[in-house]
């Protein structure tokens, strides 16, 4: 067996990546049937939960290896979100032969479900927290380390019990801004779009790049990022930006979750059979709703419409990615003139005759921002588009002479209109915790709702902080305080 593994080992393994590829590629197109989809998004879960396993977590924790805690860990995060598992039967129900009954079985068994599979994952936090308090010494570089807590167990039983404390509580902090986030969007959501995303790059950058080992850069791309990114959460001098990037990677996770189906045409029905249909058409359905019985003259102007909406809209949710990269690269933000009068132009529109919307997800299964897409009339359509040419020649001209007031401002409107988002974030993120907390202490499981306060406590941090952390590091940045 050895040496057939030695043999045909790489062959398998290279198999392997070829078919999640096409798999993804399929689930890009909505070409791949239900049953499948299933079968790849458990998948990707495995894969990144390998990835988790690989990172070393208990390294990044307490500053040394303990493979076995490190697997324990994994499972029990996976346990506090087997809800998703119950989402997604419930999601594809209608549109499976093959795994009705599957999902029929999950979807009965629900509450069941999710509530045993917290609380075997709440336990199995508790019981990691305290075995690793009183019996592993905590050495630095650390997560531990950074919020000061290292040396050998205490003999103290009060200081032990504090430790054990801290030490649960930076494990819920890492499932509720690390984990959870990984898991829900980009194993679930957007792991399509991510894999189609890097194709095109690695195509783009073929000559730079052996053809015959594109998979593994693909695959290995994506490895050393999520290696790298939960490594930032070892140093004090780079947890903040790892706190600041996940709360960024919100803004990527709705990029491929909702700008992607839009332009694509093509969309993941876990979350769009749930937010309805109505407001989330793709741009081309709606742009073949407004054209019957306009003039060619008019079907022009309404495409520069739909094109300068789309680009606001994607300078305002890529702008926040660019700023966190700059910052952790340790580079200065910096605009091209261009650029400066392309944002001002779009930005016009977008207020003047919005297609796109802000709003929360009232979905009681589901939370954070819902984007919408709406249809637009020509009424007025001439004057908004002389309206933004102006702008943008007038912003053009005067980023030449007063190129920095003009950043300034265009960093303030990114800032705010992020800030807005976060916001809607957390607002609908507290209202499903405070509802689900209330309705927990009325029944026997007041275990879980002592562990949704404290995901919600951590959740208050991220948020709120994470923002004001984002806001003071991008300030620094420009003006080099």
């Amino acid at each position: 067996m050895h040496k057939f593994m030695q043999k045909y080992g790489v062959k398998i393994e290279e198999l392997i990546l070829v078919l999640l590829i096409i798999l993804n590629i399929m689930d890009f197109l909505e070409k791949i049937p239900s049953e499948i989809d299933y079968i790849k998004k458990v998948i990707s879960w495995t894969v990144l939960a390998y990835m988790l396993y690989k990172a070393d977590l208990t390294n990044i924790f307490f500053g040394h290896s303990h493979r076995t805690m490190d697997l324990m860990l994994i499972l029990s995060y996976f346990m506090l979100i087997i809800k998703d598992f119950t989402a997604y039967a419930l999601a594809e129900i209608q549109h499976s032969t093959l795994l009705r009954e599957f999902y029929t079985f999950v979807i009965v068994n629900a509450s069941m479900i999710e509530k045993i599979g917290f609380y075997v994952g709440g336990i199995m936090l508790i019981l990691i927290a305290f075995y690793y308090a009183a019996r592993h010494e905590i050495r630095k570089p650390s997560l531990m380390h950074v919020i000061h807590e290292e040396g050998k167990p205490p003999k103290n039983p009060i200081k032990l019990l504090v430790r054990g404390v801290i030490i649960l509580m930076v494990l819920v902090a890492f499932f509720v801004i690390v984990f959870n986030l990984m898991m829900e969007w980009l194993a679930i959501a957007i792991d399509a779009p991510i894999i189609i995303l890097a194709l095109f790059f690695y195509i783009f950058h073929a000559k730079r790049f052996n053809p015959e080992t594109l998979i593994y850069q693909i695959a290995e791309g994506g490895e050393k990022f999520y290696e790298k990114f939960v490594e930032m959460f070892q140093y004090k001098r780079s947890i903040l930006m790892g706190i600041v990037g996940m709360l960024v990677l919100h803004i990527a996770t709705d990029i491929g979750t909702f700008i992607v189906p839009y332009v694509f045409a093509v969309a993941d029905p876990l979350y769009f059979s749930q937010l309805g249909a109505s407001t989330h058409q793709p741009l081309w359905a709606l742009f073949q709703q407004s054209i019957p019985g306009l003039t060619e003259q008019q079907i022009a102007g309404l495409a520069a419409m739909y094109i300068l909406n789309t680009a606001a809209l994607v300078f305002l949710l890529v702008m926040p990615i660019y700023f966190w990269y700059e910052l952790y690269k340790g580079k200065h933000i910096a605009f091209k003139e261009h650029w400066i009068a392309l944002f001002a132009t779009a930005v016009v529109v977008l207020i003047q005759k919005p297609i796109f919307g802000f709003g929360q997800i009232t979905q009681k299964n589901l939370a954070g921002v819902d984007i919408t897409s709406n249809i637009i009339s020509i009424s007025g359509m001439w004057q908004v588009l002389k309206l933004a040419a102006i702008v943008g020649i007038g912003v053009f001209v005067l980023s030449f002479f007063l190129r920095k007031l003009l950043e300034i401002l265009m960093m303030v409107v990114i800032q705010g209109v992020f800030g807005y988002y976060v916001y809607l974030y957390f607002i609908n993120l507290t209202g499903y915790f405070i509802d689900s907390i209330i309705i927990l202490l009325g029944t026997p499981h007041k275990f879980i709702a002592v562990f949704l306060f404290l995901f919600f406590m951590m959740t208050i941090i991220f948020y709120v902080g994470g923002f004001f952390i984002f806001l003071i590091s991008t300030v620094k940045s420009y003006f080099k305080i």
